[in-house]
């Protein structure tokens, strides 16, 4: 197999993309091959000029500095990667705003990083200030894109979606496959540049419509959210996505934090598989599990749903744990007839809402959880405290190891702990 993905890349390729099924989950790595094509950078160049003309394989290496964009970073071949020269991302700052003073949504270029093309890589950077998205991901030509890893960025800051994934928008659509989201902070610091509708926020976090086999790891998404108003997720896969993997993700004070699906009809630009399935009946997203995450809202910031699961089926949610400091609209809800899921070893500070007569296969489910269940429930420190007595060693055995560890890569014992947190008894809670 490596053989036939080596092929793939450009002889002098910097990257080797691997793709490897670890039980039912979808892992994309990269190995350094160290015979990329080096370019280096610094904030008097014209990198957008320079990334424009990049060839398959060309590593960008930036410079420290804060790089004053005009344009978007246009990424139109396959096979090239961007990142920081020394690897920390809040070095190296990739700014969008072009007026003085305060931050204005129209004063902002509309997007600072389109990519196009397949196997593209972005890494350790800085990334603020854009009128609509920071990151936008959309095949450039009829063909679906696959490969596209976004790792240790630091996003904040735009009008509508800080990362946007779309098709073509051509008949038929191509789409994009395969992403990676890993070890990224994505967050609004200034929210007076959301993109303001009157009623509701049209702003969210990642937003990605008919992607398949997406994995979102170990990410921050902070503070998405404005006023209690109407607004997108901080994670939303629709559009019929497939096979998405959200995992050891920490969710703070964020409107609607995980959502799969939403649409009960197929309107607009919806993907389509060959094997026809998510079809008849439509569904708007079909399998992929939501597993080991924290979700966090403290007081006075309202939680309308932790995890959504709206018009989907065969998806997984598993020892997550979701905790409001006020009452939110639900915890954990799955809704519309065609929904069919499980949901298992989760805890919830509040309930878990079924509508629409959705059907869920529920189990070890820990509702209106105390607060002394966790170590630091009222700063948001939700790992299990010696007193979690109704959560240690109360969860149940899932199969073929599809949580073997929790958010913080501790295995599981024999009798699993519920929610996202195993509880060490060398070391409780840590």
């Amino acid at each position: 197999m490596l053989r036939r993905l080596s092929r793939l890349m450009p002889e002098r390729g910097f990257l080797l993309w691997m793709l490897l099924f670890v039980g039912s989950e979808l892992v994309i790595a990269e190995v350094a091959s160290g015979s990329g094509i080096p370019l280096r950078l610094s904030a008097a160049d014209d990198l957008a000029r320079a990334v424009q003309r990049a060839h398959p394989g060309t590593v960008i290496l930036l410079k420290d500095g804060v790089y004053k964009l005009t344009r978007p970073l246009q990424f139109g071949q396959a096979g090239v990667s961007m990142r920081s020269e020394s690897g920390k991302r809040e070095k190296v700052i990739l700014d969008g705003f072009q007026g003085k003073g305060k931050l204005s949504r129209k004063a902002c270029v509309n997007e600072l990083i389109a990519i196009r093309a397949s196997r593209v890589s972005i890494s350790d950077l800085t990334i603020r200030y854009a009128r609509d998205h920071s990151i936008h991901v959309s095949p450039g030509g009829d063909k679906t894109i696959e490969d596209i890893v976004m790792r240790n960025l630091h996003i904040y800051d735009c009008g509508q979606q800080l990362i946007k994934v779309n098709s073509n928008g051509a008949k038929p659509p191509a789409w994009v496959d395969r992403g990676l989201l890993e070890g990224c902070l994505i967050e609004f610091k200034d929210t007076s540049i959301m993109d303001d509708q009157g009623k509701y926020f049209y702003t969210g976090g990642l937003d990605v419509h008919g992607g398949k086999d997406w994995v979102i790891r170990r990410n921050t998404f902070k503070n998405i959210q404005r006023e209690g108003k109407l607004m997108e997720h901080a994670v939303h896969m629709w559009s019929r996505s497939r096979g998405t993997v959200v995992e050891q993700n920490q969710l703070i004070d964020c409107y609607r934090a995980i959502g799969f699906g939403m649409k009960t009809k197929p309107e607009g630009l919806v993907r389509e598989y060959e094997d026809g399935a998510g079809k008849d009946p439509y569904v708007d997203h079909l399998g992929g599990v939501i597993r080991n995450n924290v979700i966090y809202n403290a007081k006075g910031i309202h939680l309308e749903s932790g995890i959504e699961l709206a018009n989907v089926t065969g998806v997984k949610v598993l020892h997550n744990t979701v905790v409001s400091q006020d009452p939110p609209f639900s915890s954990i809800e799955y809704r519309w007839p065609n929904t069919r899921v499980e949901i298992r070893n989760n805890i919830v500070s509040h309930r878990i809402r079924q509508r629409n007569e959705a059907v869920a296969k529920l189990d070890h489910n820990l509702l209106n959880a105390s607060p002394a269940l966790f170590l630091g429930h009222a700063k948001g420190d939700l790992r299990l405290s010696a007193q979690a007595k109704d959560a240690i060693d109360r969860g149940m055995r899932l199969p073929d190891g599809q949580v073997a560890h929790d958010i913080d890569g501790v295995k599981r014992g024999q009798q699993p702990d519920i929610g996202a947190y195993e509880w060490r008894k060398e070391k409780p809670g840590n």
